[in-house]
Parts: C-alpha cells; sequence; structure tokens
C-alpha cells in the first residue's frame, strides 16, 4: 500500500525552486514518485492511502548535527550525568530523541554520551523496537585526561595509544569519532580558549578513524585547536569559534583557506540565543555580547570564502531544547547571512552529506527514504513554519501529528 500526499508544495531540499501543487508518493519506506501535479494513475486506486494537504509545504525530515541525547538541558549536565544510573539516562535520552522527533528533526548525530547508551538506543530504534529518528552515535568523546567532557568516560589516559582508543570506539559500534580539541565551557577546569589535544595526537585520531572508514567530528573553540583540527583533516568542526589568548579573537583566514580546500565543514552548533545575545545570568552578558557579535562576523567569513556550514542546535546543553530547531534557524539567516533557501538546504542535504547519509537522506528524491516533514505554511517566506510541523514520516511510517507522536 503506497501513501500519496497531493496539493502540496514540494521543496525537495536540493535547492531547486519550489514545486506548487505537487504530489508524493511512497511506499515500503522508499520514495517512489514525486511529480508536479496529478500522480499517474497507478497510485490512484483505492489500496492506496491519499492525502490532499493544500496550503502545506513537504520537505525532506530536517537533520540536526549536534545534540546531547544525554543531557537533560539543566543547568549542570556534569553533575547530572554523573548522579545519574544509566537506566535513567536511557530513559531521558528516548524521550528527547522522540521530543525531537515530534519536531520533524528525523537525523540526530548525538556528539558525546555515557557508554554505550546512545548506541543501545540507535539500536533499538533501527530495529523497530522504539520510535524514533535516525541517531548516529560517537559514543564517549575522545578527550585530554581530566579535559572536557571527561565525566563521559572517553580520557585518552584509559588507553594505550590514540589509535587504540579509536579502535576501542569503533569495536562499541559507533557511528563516528567524536573529539574535543579544545576546553569547553561545561567542565570546570577547562579553558575553551586552550588546545587540550596535541596536533599529532589529532592527525593519529583522524587517520585511524578514516581508515575504520569513520568520520571525524572535533570540537574547538580556540583558533590553535581549530588550526590543528584543520592540518589533521577532519571532517565536521563544531563550534569553531576562533577564540583567542586572554578575552579576544583569533581569526584566521588562512587557516580557513585551508578548510575550504580540504572541504572541512563547520556546524557552529550556536543556541537559539544568538539572536537576541541575551545571557542567562547578568555578570555574563558583557562575554555574551563580544562572544556573539564575534561568532557572527567569523562565521559570516568563513561562509563569504566557501566553507560548507551544516545546523546544529547543541540540545541537550544548558536551557537547550530538543525542539529548538526553529527557533535556531534565523541564526543562520539573519546572523550568518544564509538565504532560507541556502537555510534549508543545510538542514537537509547538506547535512545528510556532511554525515555521510545523502545516499539515503536528505533530499526527496525517487529511490531515497521517504524521511518526510510536513508544515503548515511556507517556511520559505517565513522560516518560523518550521514550528508549524502537521505532520513527520520516518521511513514511510506517520510518526508524530501536530506535534504529537502517533506510535
Amino acid at each position: 500500500m503506497a501513501t500519496v500526499l497531493s496539493q502540496v508544495t514540494l521543496l525537495d531540499g536540493t535547492g531547486a525552486d519550489p514545486v506548487r501543487d505537487a504530489s508524493i508518493v511512497f511506499e515500503g519506506g522508499v520514495i517512489r514518485a514525486v511529480t508536479a501535479g496529478a500522480v499517474a494513475d497507478e497510485w490512484l486506486g483505492p489500496e492506496h492511502r491519499r492525502h490532499q494537504l493544500s496550503g502545506a509545504t513537504v520537505l525532506p525530515g530536517l537533520v540536526d548535527a549536534h545534540v546531547h541525547l544525554v543531557f537533560s538541558g539543566g543547568t549542570d549536565p556534569r553533575t547530572d550525568v554523573l548522579a545519574a544510573s544509566d537506566g535513567a539516562l536511557e530513559l531521558l535520552a528516548l524521550g528527547n530523541a522522540q521530543r525531537a522527533l515530534a519536531a520533524g528533526i528525523t537525523t540526530l548525530r548525538d556528539c558525546g554520551s555515557r557508554g554505550l547508551l546512545v548506541q543501545r538506543l540507535r539500536d533499538q530504534v533501527n530495529s523497530g523496537r522504539l520510535v524514533g529518528p535516525t541517531i548516529l552515535a560517537a559514543g564517549p568523546p575522545i578527550c585530554a585526561a581530566r579535559g572536557h567532557l571527561w565525566f563521559m568516560q572517553g580520557s585518552l589516559a584509559t588507553a594505550g595509544s590514540p589509535a587504540e582508543l579509536v579502535r576501542a570506539r569503533a569495536g562499541e559500534g559507533v557511528d563516528l569519532i567524536k573529539v574535543m580539541a579544545s576546553g569547553g565551557h561545561l567542565t570546570p577546569g577547562s579553558n575553551p580558549r586552550e588546545a587540550e589535544i596535541p596536533a599529532a595526537v589529532l592527525i593519529e585520531i583522524t587517520e585511524t578513524a578514516h581508515q575504520l572508514g569513520l568520520r571525524v567530528a572535533a570540537h574547538a573553540h580556540g583558533a590553535d585547536a581549530i588550526a590543528g583540527c584543520v592540518d589533521a583533516g577532519v571532517d565536521t568542526i563544531e563550534h569553531c569559534s576562533w577564540l583567542g589568548d586572554a578575552e579576544g579573537f583569533d581569526y584566521r583566514p588562512e587557516v580557513v583557506d585551508r578548510m575550504v580546500a580540504r572541504g572541512v565543514v563547520i556546524s557552529p552548533a550556536v543556541p537559539a540565543y544568538f539572536r537576541h545575545g541575551r545571557a542567562a545570568h547578568p555578570a555574563e552578558q558583557d562575554y555574551v555580547t563580544a562572544l556573539v557579535a564575534s561568532r557572527l562576523r567569523t562565521t559570516s567569513l568563513m561562509r563569504e570564502r566557501g566553507v560548507g556550514m551544516i545546523i546544529g542546535t547543541d540540545a541537550g546543553c544548558p536551557g537547550l531544547a530538543f525542539d529548538s530547531y526553529a527557533a535556531t534557524m534565523p541564526v543562520y539567516t539573519e546572523g550568518f547571512g544564509l538565504s532560507p533557501m541556502q537555510a534549508l538546504m543545510a538542514a537537509t542535504s547538506r547535512g545528510a552529506r556532511a554525515l555521510g547519509l545523502d545516499d539515503r537522506l536528505g533530499s526527496l528524491v525517487v529511490g531515497k527514504q521517504a524521511d518526510l516533514l510536513v508544515l503548515d505554511g511556507d517556511p520559505l517566506s517565513d522560516l518560523s513554519a518550521l514550528g508549524r510541523v502537521r505532520q513527520v514520516y520516518r521511513g514511510g511510517r506517520l510518526v508524530a501529528e501536530n506535534g504529537v507522536l502517533t506510535g
């Protein structure tokens, strides 16, 4: 039995112009036909489900390239993770994943968890035992001894060599390697401005991961760490904040040019508050104001020089919900200078390509998996339409309607 959605505006994720009064047909979890106007007679029989959705826009399910499923969004994720049992974190991760799915996010890249928790969740979703999005799991991120996110149990001190630790992660069934090249804000004693992993170690990690067929996502705020990641050949750089010494910033155009030449993609993973620049605490307002201004400027400069960009919300970090994608998107248009179409491509086809999934996800093309998002309204003219989710399909199955999971 096929499902036919008709009388919709179709945005296929490739950057092609929208198709008005379109129809899309999917069966067996796969897209079978995409047409302008009416569908072929073969799909009109009574055995097929037909939905006329006048006024709706259909686009590929969204890709959130940077989340932490075992984080609660509370003020102190480190303390929460250390105190929680595996069972509690598994339930939290499932709830977070399903909240994202109901908001139209059909693919999540988890950029750091504890133990095998997210791999187990991914496997249960893939087997059909649980409803959820496509999940890519990094497992515990590789970090320096007592470095950023050490509490996720991924310290280099636990292995004989960096290559050994990468092979251990591969043996645990990860989909990618996450490496913490600089310090971060969530770990006491860790400085985001400082490189925490030497360049030679980054090279060993990256080369080993690539030999094993795994992509590498590198957390890097500081300029030295960013340069080391580019030279190591990582696949994506998360945040890419260009923090310099003391309170300054250190944007390096020559490093950006190497990023372009090597195809390194950035995932800014900025929170929705970048849209208005308000700090969570008044004492941090001056820092946040300077950080936001610099991030908007340097990320725009990188985009103008040709660096590829994908979208991640950093959901799970303090104050960042798993259904905050729509609220984050204006940062990319108003702040980074992407057009609405470019932003939607970053959220779909370009995100899927950067994650190595574009052979089956990210665009509404015949033969690809039927991951679809049905919206009320037109996101090209009003990005807030991304928050007006009518239906979500994953693998051709209706999994959410009007923000509520259906099964």
